[in-house]
């Protein structure tokens, strides 16, 4: 006995096990979105580059090693006149020289520094970038997602509505075949079961289609999976917003500002060592040596811009109008997530009290359509009126399952409009 139990209790596990593994949430579906698209790899290339670029920059504070060569023919060279006192070097037209040259930043103003804040600022601006790509992945699923659960609602409803007209075509066939009732009125039901069918099969393919969409986007199959609408509620006091495209603009003006900055810091002295030692002829320090012979020479340098004719002032004045203009138009986003969010607000107002309408249209229109059957198989009213209060149902059902939809996605959408949606996929803190 407890064998046979367990050969039948198994398979139905397994069944129950794998529709649990084939449901998808809709933060699921975000999620799985997001870990398939490419744009998601972006962000760990620029945290490479930002490392390679901090990398790249300091190299300016190592020594710089060079080694120089050149051979040269000249036209003319400095010659001596002749004297019985002094006899001067015969200098040669063909020179060579090879060197090793060394030069090492002692003091830079801060460039290095500053530069290597404005590289960083940069690779902000572009992994905020993909933020802002990333977010649009999640309101695209989230569009997908709920025109999904919408058609299927609606497809549950025509179906109910179509094994309504079946059942009850049955009855008027009877009727018909014991001369109660009309042919007519019989076909009027066919007809009417044929139209229910037809919306159905292009229910079906737009379902499938759809599916078939958010396949793509997640990486799963989704032919045949169970997608569940949550029950999410809206908040009542905004908080912050978290969207991307607010750290955007905040690291496009911060890297406003460190351009202006590594613009100023070029104007400041700069202080280095060099020194050169090489091989040559003639001696390029030493002309009366013509033989081929070393040389070398080491020093300070010191290099100080002091007159640009207001290149920096004009710079610094194009960066801090970018700067602002960026504001601005952080300003004016923030002003549209709050616009939205009002619109969001009194939309679910709305749909909350039509739901509540929608259930009492609806409990009273079935009671009309069980009336109404009552009515037409006593002849009191035709196939054709009976048919008009059923159709009346089904867009009344469709109606309140729509407005009960809406009214979760709308909620679901605030949390998108503050951020707040991104974050927690982020950190796997959604229910």
């Amino acid at each position: 006995m407890k064998k046979i139990f367990i050969l039948i209790a198994a398979p139905l596990f397994m069944i129950q096990y794998a529709a649990a593994q084939n449901a998808y949430t809709i933060e699921q579906c975000m999620e799985l979105a997001l870990q398939q698209t490419p744009i998601k790899q972006q962000k760990a290339y620029y945290a490479t580059m930002e490392t390679l670029e901090k990398r790249q920059v300091t190299l300016h504070h190592y020594p710089q090693l060079s080694i120089n060569g050149q051979a040269s023919y000249q036209s003319d060279v400095i010659t001596f006149p002749s004297s019985p006192v002094f006899e001067g070097p015969d200098i040669p037209k063909d020179q060579y020289r090879i060197s090793v040259d060394l030069n090492q930043t002692l003091y830079d103003g801060g460039l290095v520094k500053h530069k290597s804040a404005a590289e960083a600022s940069q690779i902000a601006v572009q992994q905020a970038s993909v933020e802002v790509t990333l977010h649009k992945v999640v309101e695209t699923v989230h569009e997908i997602y709920y025109r999904i659960l919408m058609l299927e609602q609606n497809e549950a409803i025509l179906n109910e509505k179509l094994e309504l007209l079946r059942t009850q075509e049955k009855v008027v066939a009877a009727r018909v075949r014991n001369g109660v009732m009309l042919p007519s009125d019989q076909k009027q039901f066919t007809k009417q079961k044929l139209n229910t069918e037809q919306s159905l099969l292009e229910l079906s393919y737009d379902i499938n289609a759809l599916r078939e969409v958010l396949g793509t986007w997640t990486g799963q199959d989704m032919q045949n999976a169970d997608l569940r609408s949550g029950n999410y509620t809206i908040s009542q006091q905004p908080a912050a917003f978290k969207r991307p495209e607010l750290d955007l603009y905040r690291s496009q003006e911060r890297l406003y500002q460190s351009m202006s900055s590594v613009a100023g810091v070029q104007r400041r002295p700069k202080l280095s060592l060099f020194a050169s030692g090489g091989y040559g002829s003639p001696n390029p320090y030493n002309i009366f040596e013509t033989d081929f012979n070393t040389f070398y020479i080491v020093g300070l340098r010191i290099n100080w811009k002091i007159l640009d004719y207001g290149a920096y002032k004009m710079q610094k004045d194009v960066n801090e109008l970018q700067q602002q203009i960026v504001s601005t138009q952080r300003e004016q986003f923030e002003d549209n997530l709050s616009r939205e969010l009002i619109q969001e607000k009194a939309l679910q107002e709305k749909l909350a009290a039509m739901i509540q309408n929608d259930e009492t249209l609806l409990s009273l229109q079935k009671e009309i359509v069980a009336s109404s059957f009552s009515q037409l198989q006593n002849g009191a009213i035709t196939s054709v009126e009976y048919l008009d209060e059923v159709n009346e149902q089904s867009t009344l059902a469709i109606q309140k399952s729509l407005h009960e939809t809406q009214l979760q996605k709308s909620a679901l959408r605030w949390q998108i409009i503050n951020g707040n949606i991104l974050n927690a996929i982020n950190t796997n803190q959604y229910e």
